[in-house]
């Protein structure tokens, strides 16, 4: 991977944590309702015609609110991130952190979650970093291990269950703070 591209990753994880901090949000699960209502973000649910997409964000004036449309027949899990990934557009990719260009939407989608465009990749990055802080994470793992739990199956499910994620997202995770 090339520095550039790690340099944009870690803004992504900078930023998510500086957001936690300044919304100062200290409890598991992350509500990312919560965090689009600091921002001033209104969220709604909606059936998007193509089943494959999972949200959008959109803002046509820097004076207009901004709005993150997800689809509301997604699972709780999914809706939760794309909530996450839409809100890293909002802090990442607009001009001066209140501005997005009238003719850009940021969309998420099955295309988006194969991580071929930087901008998506950097999406991704901040909403795991958002739903599942490293910092907590690793404290909650230390203090599982330190339990004589130690199956990597029932680590991924308890943290999985208390981070309101996925076991597949968790064991992502896991996987790219671990290793």
């Amino acid at each position: 991977m090339s520095s550039q591209i790690n340099k944009l990753l870690n803004k992504a994880s900078v930023e998510a944590r500086a957001l936690l901090q300044k919304a100062n949000i200290n409890a598991i699960p992350i509500d990312v309702f919560n965090i689009a209502k600091y921002l001033g973000i209104r969220i709604i649910g909606v059936e998007f015609p193509n089943e494959d997409m999972s949200g959008l964000i959109k803002q046509k004036s820097n004076t207009e609110i901004p709005v993150i449309a997800y689809n509301k027949n997604d699972s709780e899990h999914r809706i939760r991130f794309t909530i996450a990934h839409e809100i890293g557009h909002f802090i990442l990719h607009t001009n001066n952190k209140i501005f997005v260009d009238s003719s850009r939407i940021y969309f998420r989608n099955q295309v988006s979650s194969k991580a071929t465009d930087i901008k998506e990749i950097q999406a991704n990055k901040f909403a795991s970093e958002l739903l599942v802080p490293k910092k907590f994470l690793l404290r909650d793992l230390e203090a599982l291990t330190s339990k004589g739990i130690n199956s990597l199956k029932l680590i991924i499910k308890i943290l999985s269950n208390k981070y309101n994620v996925s076991e597949e997202s968790m064991s992502i995770r896991l996987g790219k703070i671990i290793y």
